[in-house]
């Protein structure tokens, strides 16, 4: 029998003693938020009775619960389904702007949601305020919404064209983003295709650590027991890393 064993700088025993008090943590943005006059924005999950009292037409780029309607709200759908992390085609993106405009300038409230209220929100929403004519709508959202609003380069570069503003993609340009440059990984290994898992396995990022807890099931946050702080769930893993 081999006296050599098996030595790891972090071992299981000194996780399991450690103590580690998890700060609660409020999300990086609460309910909906109206951006703009009659504008809300928000994420899926934070749809409930009170605001539906609100708001005369919901925007869902992603999907949204059918329990709106037991809430006794009977107000109008206008779906406009975007691919996460994604945008729309040039044809649709117009369409879809000019529609959201009508409706807005009829006197109706919206909301504008996806599922984290993030990227396509941010996306779709700076749209229709550039339209509006706000100056710079990445940074009104980021300043007085969420400051994740707009989340990849491909959602910086359609709103600096659409609106002519090319100085926005001067000043949001990410300098790295994993889903402008590994895609196809995102969509297919991300939402559970086999095909892709060996292939983007070699890229270490925090929500694929066994010591990775997510704040909440649609939290892009998550507590690190190695770290002992909050990360996020995309940030590039430390040597602890253990899938």
């Amino acid at each position: 029998m081999s006296k050599h064993k098996n030595k790891s700088k972090f071992s299981s025993k000194s996780i399991v003693s450690t103590t580690i008090t998890k700060p609660a943590l409020p999300p990086c943005h609460k309910g909906f938020t109206e951006i703009y006059p009659r504008i809300f924005v928000g994420k899926a999950l934070d749809i409930d009775s009170r605001f539906l009292t609100n708001v005369d037409v919901l925007i869902p780029l992603d999907s949204v619960d059918g329990r709106i309607w037991s809430s006794g709200w009977r107000g109008d759908l206008f779906y406009m389904p975007i691919e996460d992390f994604s945008t729309l085609p040039a044809d649709v993106q117009d369409w879809a702007v000019n529609e959201t405009l009508d409706i807005y300038q009829s006197g109706k409230s919206i909301a504008i949601f996806c599922t984290g209220g993030h990227g396509r929100t941010g996306y779709f929403t700076s749209l229709i305020l550039g339209k509006l004519g706000v100056e710079d709508p990445i940074d009104l959202l980021r300043t007085n919404y969420c400051e994740k609003a707009v989340e990849c380069n491909s959602q910086v570069d359609a709103i600096a064209k659409y609106l002519d503003k090319p100085e926005l993609k001067e000043k949001y340009q990410i300098q790295y983003s994993f889903y402008d440059e590994y895609p196809e990984l995102y969509r297919y290994d991300f939402r559970g295709y086999s095909s892709y898992s060996n292939s983007a396995s070699c890229y270490k990022m925090c929500y694929r650590c066994q010591y990775f807890e997510p704040v909440s099931p649609d939290s892009y946050n998550g507590w690190c027991d190695i770290c002992e702080k909050i990360r996020y769930k995309y940030d590039n893993a430390c040597e602890a890393f253990n899938q």
